[in-house]
């Protein structure tokens, strides 16, 4: 469990609680405007799949399969899905196809009311269940647009650790390979400037590369958890959590600082008090 983790970075969590303590303030920027901008925030706490966003508002979820959300862990389909990260999760099944979509795009397609307009953030906890074998011909993805790959966020087939890849706006490949069984962080932050659309791709609270690509290429009009784009056919198996959107990119502060909140065992809307 993420709060039986030790090391250099609980440093500014202690900090914090020590200062808190004496009451001192203490300057945790990054943690602290983790909810500006937020559209969507999903921690499944509970077993409906609800936005708990401060000011974000009640996306029509669109629904595949059973996913059960309030999941507190177990075994499923002979795998281990005990550990958790932050409180409960949402646990899929690939042979049921489990998944869900939100109506948020960037784009002419967008929904003029949820149109992120080439400027957002997507991030998210996920955990691959433990894959039967030495090696898969399946494929499994965390996220992708509904009709194209303008973001996406899945693996490759092979052995463990299989291989994630990232792309922007149906371009410029970012990959990384990571373990099965094991919690990992993901955040896709977008920036353009009406010409270019730019990534930078953050795992487990590192930078591990970006791309550019044309800003016109970037159009969808919704987002899909736990499977890929058109007939879903690349269902993901095991848990996702602490799902968010923004509707501006991220920094590498913030990248680090969401990923750390996870570590911490909490909500990326937890503050510590007298933090300013």
């Amino acid at each position: 469990m993420c709060w039986g983790r030790s090391g250099t970075r609980h440093l500014p969590l202690l900090a914090a609680v020590v200062a808190g303590f004496f009451g001192v303030p203490v300057h945790m920027p990054a943690r602290a405007q983790l909810t500006s901008g937020m559209w969507a925030y999903y921690d499944f706490e509970d077993a409906t799949i609800t936005n708990v966003a401060p000011d974000g508002i009640d996306y029509e979820v669109t629904i595949s399969g059973s996913p059960q959300s309030g999941f507190s862990g177990g075994q499923v389909n002979g795998t281990d899905r005990s550990t958790l990260i932050v409180g409960n999760a949402v646990d899929l099944v690939r042979s049921t196809s489990d998944y869900f979509s939100l109506p948020i795009g960037s784009g002419f397609s967008a929904p003029a009311e949820n149109n992120l307009a080439g400027n957002f953030t997507i991030a998210a906890w996920h955990y691959l269940a433990p894959i039967p074998g030495s090696s898969t011909s399946n494929r499994y993805f965390v996220f992708e647009a509904t009709t194209n790959y303008d973001v996406s966020w899945g693996t490759g087939t092979g052995s463990d650790p299989l291989t994630y890849t990232a792309y922007n706006a149906q371009s410029g490949a970012v990959s990384t390979p990571l373990a099965n069984g094991a919690w990992q962080h993901v955040v896709h932050s977008f920036s353009s400037d009406g010409q270019t659309s730019t990534l930078d791709v953050y795992v487990n609270g590192e930078r591990i590369g970006g791309n550019t690509a044309a800003a016109s290429g970037m159009d969808f009009a919704a987002i899909r958890f736990g499977n890929n784009r058109g007939s879903a056919t690349r269902g993901w198996d095991g848990m996702l959590d602490e799902i968010a959107i923004w509707n501006r990119p991220l920094s590498a502060d913030e990248a680090a600082a969401a990923y750390q909140l996870g570590l911490d065992g909490q909500a990326l809307t937890y503050v510590p008090a007298g933090t300013i």
